[in-house]
């Protein structure tokens, strides 16, 4: 089974080589294959930006 989840709300994390700022991570987990990914990105994207970085 694959389980999404969202963390927000978090203290400002800032890349400086590409100058983004994130805020959320999303994970995803695969329980069959016992895999977890976590994917940072800024809370107000869009379903659009989300579907892009996935």
């Amino acid at each position: 089974s694959i389980l999404f989840n969202y963390i927000i709300k978090l203290l400002l994390l800032k890349k400086l080589i590409i100058n983004i700022v994130y805020n959320s991570i999303f994970i995803i987990i695969n329980k069959l294959i016992k895999q977890s990914i976590f994917i940072l990105y800024k809370e107000k994207s869009t379903v659009e930006e989300l579907g892009y970085i996935i």
